[in-house]
């Protein structure tokens, strides 16, 4: 059995790459910083230790913000109200929480409508699993500012806490909540287009099967060959490169990756790499 190499491997859900940016192994130093971001007060209530243990154990921070985003605080601070000028306010706050910029009008609206028709925790997810939240703070940097996870399990492979089994722990089972033996758009903590190219026989559910490939935990008997469309979709500003910021994958892997070491993949690179056994 072959470790395969392919290019979907970095649309998996492991973490973005940080090398190129200063990062904190510091866990206090970011909650304290999701806090200001989106709570708009320091880390200084007590609770927010099991933020602090949960990235130690490999939570991201994008899961971290997503959970905070959802709590009865900030809900309170956001608002929601049932005047659609007060569903504005709460879409505008979080355009400024979640995505750290100012919202366009016809954003505000559609929001406001699905705040009206779906609630605001639909809006949350929309926005966490946006491909421009995504793009913008990856898995590991918290919005709105340049702090940037990358201590404990940050770069590796989760390991399995004491009392619990390799099953409890499995990835596959963490990512499906619901317990229904796929993950559907809901429970996928990655961007739409991630999930379409992972979706390899587009029934709109990733399968055990689909997510082991897409995370590159298979091994398989050969090479699944890398596409100019799964670089496209990499290659989010358009520029025939894949950047650090645009990395989906790990920094060993990208750094592996960059043979001429000048700090980004080549097309070349990327899909040569990928096509190649081990």
């Amino acid at each position: 059995m072959v470790r395969h190499l392919a290019l979907a491997t970095v649309l998996a859900l492991a973490p973005t790459y940080a090398a190129a940016q200063s990062c904190t192994s510091d866990p206090v130093a970011v909650v304290n910083q999701i806090y200001m971001q989106l709570l708009e007060r320091p880390a200084n209530d007590g609770g927010e230790g099991v933020w602090q243990q949960q990235l130690r154990e490999g939570r991201s921070v994008r899961e971290i913000v997503k959970d905070i985003a959802h709590s009865p605080e900030h809900m309170e601070l956001i608002g929601q109200g049932t005047s659609a000028a007060a569903r504005r306010r709460a879409v505008a706050m979080l355009y400024r929480h979640l995505l750290d910029r100012r919202p366009d009008d016809a954003g505000v609206g559609g929001h406001a409508d699905e705040i009206g028709s779906k609630g605001i925790g639909y809006v949350i997810d929309d926005f966490v699993n946006s491909p421009e939240y995504a793009r913008n703070f990856g898995d590991w940097r918290v919005p709105g500012s340049q702090v940037r996870y990358c201590g404990g399990n940050a770069f590796t492979r989760r390991a399995t806490p004491r009392g619990l089994t390799d099953a409890q722990n499995d990835p596959f089972t963490a990512a499906d909540r619901n317990r229904d033996g796929r993950i559907s758009l809901n429970e996928w903590n990655d961007s739409r287009q991630a999930f379409r190219l992972a979706d390899t026989n587009r029934d709109n559910v990733i399968s055990r099967e689909e997510y082991g490939v897409a995370t590159g935990a298979v091994a398989t008997s050969g090479t699944i060959p890398a596409s100019d469309q799964q670089f496209e979709a990499l290659d989010i500003n358009g520029n025939n490169r894949i950047e650090p910021n645009e990395w989906r994958g790990t920094a060993a892997t990208f750094n592996r990756l960059d043979r001429d070491g000048n700090g980004w993949l080549s097309r070349g690179e990327a899909l040569g790499s990928a096509r190649r056994v081990p």
